[in-house]
């Protein structure tokens, strides 16, 4: 996900359209939200077959989801590859378009990137360059916590272990990214 002005992603999404190629219908959505909201960011689910565990780990994605209904969002964002594969055509009826199994933050031209694809696809560790901002080799089960608020957008990563069994729920990244008072604003009167 692009954050350029926290801002105008805000606003994008408030009068977003999903017109996904593979819908055959178009759903517009809007919502009436004041700040501060908190809304929630995360995909590579792989949520086509529940008892496949060779694709994702189900365990990871029930303890997830049940996190996410906790935090109380008030939308959640999808980032995409939420099939295994795209060759079973049912599965495009229902779910399209994240691919990195795992976190990062970079920053690059005063614009922060995020990638969120610890939903529950079989996560991998990933090379990280000297300079990236969050530095780890772990496999990052994980959603993203957006805090909006008048004056700066919080983006916290909340990460779940279950190697012990149970789950040890972390928060290894957290930044906060300044919204111009021109921007922040305009998300207010909305």
């Amino acid at each position: 996900m692009v954050l350029r002005c926290a801002a105008i992603a805000i606003l994008l999404l408030t009068y977003c359209t999903n017109r996904s190629t593979a819908q055959t219908t178009t759903v517009d959505l809007t919502f009436d939200a004041k700040v501060p909201f908190q809304f929630v960011v995360y995909g590579d689910t792989r949520f086509h077959d529940p008892k496949d565990t060779e694709a994702a780990n189900p365990t990871v994605r029930r303890a997830l989801v049940e996190a996410i209904a906790e935090a109380n969002p008030t939308f959640v964002c999808m980032t995409g590859d939420i099939v295994y594969n795209g060759f079973d055509a049912d599965d495009w009826t229902v779910w399209d378009s994240g691919h990195v199994h795992n976190y990062e933050r970079h920053e690059h031209g005063g614009v922060t990137y995020f990638v969120s694809g610890g939903g529950a696809a079989h996560a991998y560790p990933i090379t990280r360059a000297a300079n990236d901002p969050f530095q780890s080799n772990e496999i990052n089960y994980h959603y993203l916590l957006i805090r909006v608020a008048e004056h700066e957008l919080a983006v916290t990563m909340n990460r779940i272990d279950l190697t012990s069994g149970k789950p040890i729920w972390t928060q290894p990244d957290s930044v906060k990214i300044a919204i111009p008072s021109h921007a922040s604003a305009q998300t207010a009167a909305h």
